[in-house]
């Protein structure tokens, strides 16, 4: 049996915490057709997007609620929720929502992000 919360969680925590530390990080987790909604603006692509990240000095998440449900149909593929909120530079702290695909071995316990 898949811990969904805990995958949502694993998430929640582990890769925010680090583009808080390793802005470049975010290369890596994005793809070409990924796309980051900030303060109204649509930021598309990989390349655009770790830009973004990597322009911002200070990034401080607090995960606040976390979802994770199976794709009807799918015993491996997981809809990932993450709410909470963020603090960017001197920013005033803002709300910020997260979903990502997730394909899950259950035999392994590992899992892949697909954005």
């Amino acid at each position: 049996m898949v811990d969904l919360l805990a995958i949502s969680k694993s998430i929640g925590t582990n890769f925010f915490n680090l583009i808080s530390k390793s802005k470049s990080s975010a290369y890596n987790y994005y793809c070409e057709e990924s796309c980051l909604l900030f303060n109204g603006k649509e930021i598309r692509g990989k390349d655009n997007i770790s830009s973004f990240w990597e322009s911002k000095d200070n990034i401080s998440y607090k995960g606040s609620g976390y979802d994770a449900q199976f794709i009807p149909g799918s015993s491996s593929w997981v809809t990932v929720v993450v709410l909470g909120t963020v603090k960017i530079d001197n920013s005033a702290i803002l709300p910020f929502y997260s979903s990502n695909v997730v394909c899950v071995n259950t035999e392994e316990r590992r899992g892949f992000i697909v954005n």
